[in-house]
This record gives structure tokens, sequence and C-alpha cells, in this order.
């Protein structure tokens, strides 16, 4: 076996295809799932069964991956809905050259879930 395959590019590629997936999918658990099948057909039709510890590292680690990725998104989703609309509102006394700025600061409509679809 090739071990720099094994070591680099195969690691680096399901980082980034969980990273990808997790956004179409939005299911951490089926991208683990799916990387366990897929590589687990590739152990016994191209490798032997030495090759299957590292599909069950490679499943840990594309779960662990879009996991992080998810709770990523999740976080920049939030912050960027709490942006602060500031807006000038004329005093109800009638008064003109006053103004009542008023502070509207977003709430978390949006929060993260593992389950949705």
């Amino acid at each position: 076996m090739n071990y720099l395959l094994i070591f680099f590019a195969l690691p680096i590629s399901i980082i980034i295809l969980s990273s990808v997936f997790v956004r179409i999918l939005k299911s951490p658990i089926s991208i683990a799932a799916t990387t366990f099948a897929i590589f687990f057909i590739v152990t016994f039709a191209i490798f032997d069964a030495s090759f299957l510890i590292a599909t069950f590292i490679y499943t840990i680690l594309s779960f662990i991956s879009a996991v992080l990725t998810k709770l990523i998104v999740c976080y920049i989703t939030n912050q960027s809905s709490q942006g602060i609309n500031l807006s000038e509102n004329t005093a109800a006394s009638g008064l003109n050259e006053k103004t009542q700025d008023t502070i509207n600061i977003g709430t978390r409509n949006n929060i993260c879930t593992f389950n949705q679809r």
C-alpha cells in the first residue's frame, strides 16, 4: 500500500468532501455512514482486510469534520443574523428636531440543529 495515499491524500480529501457534503445533506451522521459504506466497499474490492482499520479512522474523521463544519456555518449565520439595525424615528411629542434612536438587535431565529432538511 502506498503510505502517502493512506496518510495524506485520503484524509485531506475526506475532510474537504465532508465539509462540502454537509452543506448539501445537512446531516453529519449520514455523511459518516456514506463514507463508511464507500470505504468498506473499497476495502475488500481494492485493498485487503488491513485497510479496514483505516476505514474506521476515515469514518470518524469524516464525522468530526462534518460536525465542525456544521458548527462553524451555524456560528457564522447566527452572527450575521444579529446585525444591529439603527433607525431614527421622530419623537411622539411632535418635535421634529428631537429624534429617538431605536436599536433592534436580531434574534436567533436560525438556531442550528443537526436534523434539519
